[in-house]
Order: structure tokens, then C-alpha cells, then sequence
């Protein structure tokens, strides 16, 4: 079978998915040029401003602290006035090539500097708009593709971690979290039995196991203590999950983001078989001071 030809010019212009992606496009070409207006005002402010007036202060003032760094050969005026439009032109196309950088490369080119809106992927995610997947659909995204952007599920919440191939990919020390809902090991670290997002029973492991000298109470008393232990056993698995959105909201530093969430059917969580607490949680339950 011969192979397809590829199609011309005019076909590509008259189809519809070209100007589908070429429309997605048109955000970036207005915050590249936001970019470059705004870049170029403030490397060149306008002369008597208040920032014009500030550098040359600071410029008189750092030459006085560092005269040798600042003297150099005297120009005459046709190469000052020539070094002074070279300069402003570099400025003024410096915006858009960087923006044009991080959008091909996802590299950053603000020293280490990345807010949300200078990671490309990121901002494509954002203009896209959140995903929907169910746990069948969420698997795919196991880093097994390499094409495919890697999620990891927490909560029912989902999260790009594809910036951490190197962990979350094939071979990598976190790759059994990829493709999966597993808060409750997020939760207990039993990273072997508990790769499930459900949590049921899991705040046990956050209430403490009595003496076996411990005072004899009231079915009241303890009926009392059990409800405030729930409380604080809630609060800190509430807690240990938001520790690790965090760190996939990309809050902690990582280059990590939300991309949707979890569908999933009602009364999802009673056909799952409830589960105990695994060895490692149960061995690591607090024990109870006396007094309390």
C-alpha cells in the first residue's frame, strides 16, 4: 500500500485542527509581547523619571565605593551613542527569546526562579483546563510511556510529577505511587500493602495504645478520651496529606502541579474490603503518657 502524501500548504491552512492549535498559541504571543513592553520600560526608563533619577544615583554611588571596577576607556560620542542603540535593541528582543526558550525548552532563565506561569508546561495544563480520569484511565500515566506525562493521584486529587521521571518513572524509588491513588500509603508508608486510596481506619495509627499499668475508667470516660483521640488522629492524617499536596502542588520547591482529579462511581469505597492497619503502623502508634 503506497504511503499516504502528506498534505499541502492550502490543505493544512483550511483544516480545523490547525486553527485549533494555532489559536492556543495566541495567550502566549500577548504575555511575550506584556513581556517585552514591560522588560524594555524597565531597563530603559524614561528620562527625569523617578527611576531614571534612582540608578543614576545608584550607579554615582557604587562608583564611588568602586572606582576601578567602572573606569574604562572614554568613548567618543558616535561609538557611545552606537553601544547605547545595540544595547537597547538586545533589551528589547530579550523578552520574547525568553519566553521563547522556556516555552520550547521548559528550561527556566530566571536563575533558578520558576513562579507557575514561566513553566511551559504548566501554563499548557492551565489553558487546557483540569483533567478528569478514573483510576483505570490514571494508570496510563505510569511513566511506562514515555511520550505520556506522569501522574500520581493522592486523595483524589491529580498531580504532573513529570518532572521527576528520574523517581517516579520505570526503575525509579517512587515509581509504585505513579499511575495510582495511593494516599493510604502516603499516610502509614507501607509502601508494599497500602498502595489504595483508601483511607478507612487509617487515623488508628495516630492513637495512642494504653499502658498495661494505665488506670481503670468509666464507659464515659472512655467513651470521652476515644472522641478527643479521633480528633487529633484526624487532624494529623488530614495533615500528612496535605504535607505531600504540597509538595505536588509544587509549593515545597519541586516543579510539580495539579491537573485534575479523580471520577470515580458512587459508593466506590464499600465494595473495597476494609483493610487493618498494616505492621509498620501498627508498631508505630504512639503510647499513651500517663495523665492523659
Amino acid at each position: 500500500m503506497p504511503p499516504k502524501p502528506s498534505p499541502s500548504i492550502l490543505q493544512t491552512l483550511r483544516s480545523s485542527t490547525f486553527w485549533t492549535q494555532a489559536a492556543k498559541g495566541i495567550p502566549a504571543i500577548i504575555v511575550a509581547a506584556i513581556i517585552q513592553v514591560s522588560f524594555s520600560q524597565w531597563m530603559n526608563p524614561a528620562p527625569g523619571s523617578e527611576k531614571a533619577v534612582l540608578g543614576k544615583k545608584m550607579g554615582r554611588s557604587f562608583g564611588e565605593a568602586h572606582p576601578r571596577l567602572l573606569a574604562v576607556p572614554r568613548l567618543g560620542r558616535g561609538r557611545v551613542e552606537e553601544v547605547q542603540e545595540r544595547g537597547k535593541a538586545e533589551t528589547q528582543t530579550w523578552g520574547l527569546e525568553a519566553w521563547g526558550f522556556w516555552m520550547v525548552t521548559g528550561e527556566s532563565v530566571a536563575w533558578g526562579y520558576r513562579p507557575w506561569w514561566s513553566r511551559g508546561e504548566q501554563v499548557r495544563a492551565w489553558w487546557n483546563g483540569p483533567i478528569r480520569l478514573t483510576d483505570a484511565q490514571l494508570s496510563v500515566y505510569s511513566g511506562t510511556d514515555p511520550i505520556k506525562p506522569i501522574y500520581v493521584g493522592l486523595n483524589g486529587s491529580i498531580y504532573d510529577v513529570s518532572a521527576g521521571r528520574h523517581f517516579y518513572g520505570p526503575g525509579g524509588s517512587y515509581h509504585f505511587f505513579a499511575g495510582r491513588d495511593a494516599a493510604r500509603a502516603f499516610v502509614t508508608g507501607c509502601f508494599e500493602e497500602d498502595l489504595t486510596p483508601d483511607l478507612r481506619g487509617v487515623e488508628e495509627m495516630f492513637i495512642p495504645v494504653d499502658a498495661p499499668e494505665a488506670p481503670e475508667l468509666t464507659k464515659a470516660e472512655l467513651k470521652n478520651r476515644r472522641a478527643r483521640d479521633m480528633k487529633v488522629a484526624r487532624r494529623k492524617v488530614r495533615e500528612t496529606l496535605e504535607g505531600w499536596a504540597k509538595t505536588f502542588r509544587g509549593e515545597s520547591g519541586r516543579p510539580y502541579f495539579l491537573v485534575g482529579e479523580i471520577v470515580r462511581e458512587e459508593g466506590w469505597l464499600e465494595k473495597l474490603p476494609r483493610r487493618e492497619l498494616c505492621e509498620a503502623a501498627k508498631k508505630s502508634r504512639p503510647k499513651r503518657k500517663q495523665g492523659e
